[in-house]
């Protein structure tokens, strides 16, 4: 019982991560089109730059997220 709770406790932590990152990458999106407006493009490389490694921590999470579940799965 303890490795379950565990383990729902580590799968409710990485959706609060998830969700961040997700509401990031939409601040981003709009700044972005803020930066085209004023044709930054320095602006908008380095913004789409920080989106690529939102990308990745989320890409992250979820393979935790699946490994998690599986784990979680063989223990029920």
């Amino acid at each position: 019982m303890e490795i379950k709770n565990e383990l729902e406790k580590r799968r409710e932590s990485l959706q609060r991560s998830l969700e961040y990152y997700l509401q990031t990458i939409e601040c981003k999106v709009k700044e972005i089109w803020d930066m085209l407006k004023k044709d930054d493009l320095t602006g908008v490389w380095m913004t789409a730059r920080s989106i690529i490694d939102y990308a990745i921590d989320i890409e992250v999470s979820i393979r935790a997220m699946l490994f998690l579940q599986k784990h979680g799965d063989k223990n029920k």
